[in-house]
């Protein structure tokens, strides 16, 4: 059996081999206390792959208490130049955040040809990938929620409820409104600018909390859609095949 974590800024997603279970908590409950906030240690698991966008003391403190509760040292993965046909395109691979890495190398297991993947969760991240394979690049900017909440904590009359999941395109007629639009033309913006730098046959392969929302802002665009939730994992079990045990 072997378990699967993705750990980023603000929640975690488990899953065990076989889709034999799988969940979602906040970082939080994971930093909270000693005990871990699923089922796992109840579970023998013979090997533990991990992705996490943390820092490195917090990586430290999760690899103890994993090993700890589970008696197996977990994995973490790392961006490399190659994995699978996948040629990062960083200059320097290993800067290349780890998520955005894994991202792309499940999409090229659901879909073939080039490629954007967008992950929509705390920062929303957009990545290009030729037909053959070369990561072209990417764009990088805060999530929805986090332009909303910047407005909220860096402006004295701009409020808005972050708890709003609008698309809207439109020019707004309040501030609300006004946010809103704002943000889904942000979030689109990038979409549309990595389909300028690929050919119009390519695909648009989203995961991330947000992905929902941005797939419909994005539903207008001329791209092939798929929404995957677990990308990162599935990216993940690429970068760590199981041929290794």
């Amino acid at each position: 059996m072997i378990l699967d974590l993705d750990i980023g800024n603000s929640r975690c997603k488990w899953r065990l081999t076989g889709g034999q279970g799988r969940g979602v908590f906040s970082i939080a409950e994971f930093f909270a206390g000693d005990e871990l906030p699923w089922g796992c240690d109840l579970i023998k698991v013979h090997r533990v792959r991990v992705c996490s966008v943390r820092s490195a003391d917090e990586n430290q403190l999760i690899a103890l208490r994993l090993e700890r509760k589970l008696q197996v040292a977990p994995e973490f993965a790392t961006p490399c130049r190659e994995v699978g046909g996948l040629l990062n395109g960083y200059v320097n691979p290993e800067s290349l955040g780890v998520d955005r890495w894994l991202a792309m190398l499940g999409a090229r297991i659901h879909a073939s040809g080039p490629l954007i993947v967008a992950d929509a969760g705390t920062a929303l991240t957009v990545d290009c990938i030729s037909a053959d394979g070369q990561h072209l690049g990417g764009y990088i900017l805060p999530g929805r929620e986090q332009m909303l909440q910047a407005l909220n904590q860096n402006t004295q009359r701009v409020r808005v409820d972050n708890s709003r999941n609008e698309v809207r395109l439109q020019p707004g007629r309040d501030t609300a409104s006004c946010v809103s639009a704002a943000a889904t033309a942000a979030a689109r913006g990038c979409v549309l600018a990595a389909a300028a730098a690929l050919p119009a046959n390519s695909q648009l392969i989203l995961c991330g909390g947000d992905a929902a929302w941005l797939a419909a802002a994005c539903a207008d665009v001329p791209l092939a859609q798929r929404l995957v939730a677990d990308l990162v994992l599935d990216g993940l079990a690429l970068s760590l095949p199981a041929e290794f045990d």
